[in-house]
């Protein structure tokens, strides 16, 4: 059965959006107190069999001041196309080299959902 592709929109900071026809694959998300931020990641396909990923850092809002007070941060999206499934999976790596618990929670939610992502979740050593 062909998977339902639809029109997504994804906000990126700084940049234009991404306009793309796809399915998500895996979400995953982490609600959080100051002093950390919320986090979001979402896995998708393009029709034309790219990935994008998408990675939403939430706004940070300490308790007891105006969203304004510059102590705050607003959210921050980054979004990336990818042309192999593997370069998306670099992009979820943290800066340590690891794949934290909410990236790999979206990951793992993808590739259950995606055949071509099978054999993606594991290293194989040789």
């Amino acid at each position: 059965m062909e998977p339902a592709f639809t029109t997504h929109r994804v906000p990126r900071t700084g940049a234009k959006d991404l306009v793309f026809e796809g399915v998500l694959l895996g979400r995953a998300e982490r609600q959080a107190a100051p002093p950390d931020r919320p986090l979001r990641v979402s896995v998708y396909v393009t029709r034309a069999g790219a990935y994008v990923t998408h990675i939403e850092r939430g706004a940070l809002i300490f308790p007891g001041t105006d969203a304004a007070a510059p102590e705050n941060q607003p959210s921050k999206h980054t979004a990336q196309v990818h042309d192999s499934a593997e370069a998306a999976f670099r992009t979820l790596v943290n800066r340590r080299g690891e794949l934290g618990a909410v990236s790999k929670a979206a990951w793992e939610s993808a590739y259950r959902h995606w055949p071509a992502l099978r054999g993606q979740d594991v290293e194989e050593a040789p």
